[in-house]
C-alpha cells in the first residue's frame, strides 16, 4: 500500500496548493511550510484532482442555488397567479350575484349585461388556464396609398359616421346612409 501524500494531509495544504498554482518555486514553498521539494513534486498531480473536486463542488453549489432561485420564482409566480385567479373568481361571484338580483327584480337589461359580463369572464378564465386559444384572425389592412383623394374623403366620412353611430348622437337613419367607395387594396 502506497504511503499517503504528506502535502495532502498538511495543515496548510490550501496555501501550498495556491503557491504551486501561482508558480512559486518548490524551494521557497518547502522553506516556508517545512516540506521537502520531492514531496511537493509528488503532490503536484494531486492538485489537478483537488481542483476538479473543488470545481464539481462549486458547480453543485451553483446548481443548488439556481434550483432554489427557480423554486422561489415558481412559488412567487404561483402566488401571483393564484391571487389573480382568486380576484377573477371574486369578480365572477359578484357578477353572478348581480345577475341573480336583477333576475329576481325582473330587470332584464341588467340581467343581460351580467350574462354578457360572465361570458367575457369565462373566456378570460379559459385563456388564463390555457383551455382557449386565441383564434381571432388578424384584421385586414387597407393600403391607403391605393386610394384616390376622393376615396380618402369618402373614407373619412364613413369613419366619422361610424364614430357618431357609436356615440348615438345622430339618428340611425342618418348614420346608415350608404357611401360608395371604389375598390381599395385589402391585405
Amino acid at each position: 500500500m502506497p504511503k499517503p501524500c504528506s502535502i495532502c494531509h498538511h495543515p496548510n495544504v490550501a496555501k501550498i496548493n495556491a503557491a504551486i498554482i501561482n508558480g512559486t518555486s518548490y524551494r521557497d514553498i518547502s522553506g516556508r511550510y517545512g516540506t521537502s521539494k520531492s514531496a511537493l513534486e509528488r503532490h503536484r498531480p494531486h492538485i489537478a484532482k483537488a481542483l476538479a473536486k473543488a470545481q464539481k463542488a462549486v458547480a453543485k453549489r451553483d446548481q443548488a442555488i439556481a434550483e432554489k432561485q427557480e423554486t422561489a420564482t415558481a412559488i412567487q409566480e404561483a402566488v401571483q397567479a393564484g391571487t389573480l385567479l382568486e380576484r377573477l373568481f371574486q369578480v365572477h361571484r359578484d357578477t353572478r350575484e348581480i345577475f341573480k338580483e336583477a333576475r329576481g327584480a325582473k330587470d332584464h337589461t341588467t340581467a343581460l349585461r351580467a350574462i354578457a359580463r360572465m361570458e367575457k369572464q369565462l373566456e378570460l378564465e379559459a385563456r388564463l388556464l390555457g383551455e382557449l386559444k386565441d383564434t381571432t384572425p388578424p384584421a385586414p389592412t387597407i393600403d391607403l396609398s391605393q386610394l384616390s383623394d376622393e376615396d380618402l374623403g369618402h373614407l373619412e366620412i364613413v369613419i366619422e359616421r361610424a364614430t357618431i353611430r357609436g356615440r348615438s348622437e345622430v339618428p340611425p337613419a342618418a348614420a346608415d346612409q350608404p357611401i360608395a367607395l371604389e375598390e381599395a387594396k385589402v391585405t
